[in-house]
């Protein structure tokens, strides 16, 4: 299993936008499912600061991730941009396989 892991500071009135978006039924979730190696999407929201998240994208290999990026490389800068007035921040944390 190959994944990527964000880190994001969400604007406090942007929460529940934020997780409609973020989320394993959101509109990144749905843009990734485009890809026969996507395997979900999971949403985090940490216990002590209620405006921090993390996400874990999960595809079946790098090589899944690489062809989606291929494919779908305008429609992520796309959702990119729509999404981006939600955060304060993000941070790429963990990419790569599994162990």
């Amino acid at each position: 299993m190959w994944i990527r892991v964000w880190e994001y500071d969400v604007r406090p009135s942007a929460r529940a936008a934020f997780e409609q978006a973020y989320g394993p039924e959101g509109a990144w979730a749905q843009l990734f499912s485009t890809s026969e190696g996507f395997r979900g999407t999971e949403l985090f929201v940490s216990s002590t600061r209620p405006d921090r998240y993390l996400t874990v994208d999960r595809f079946v290999d790098a090589r899944a991730w690489d062809e989606f990026l291929a494919a779908n490389g305008e429609a992520y800068q796309r959702l990119d941009a729509e999404t981006e007035h939600l955060t304060a921040g993000e941070r790429e944390l963990a990419v790569g396989d599994v162990v």
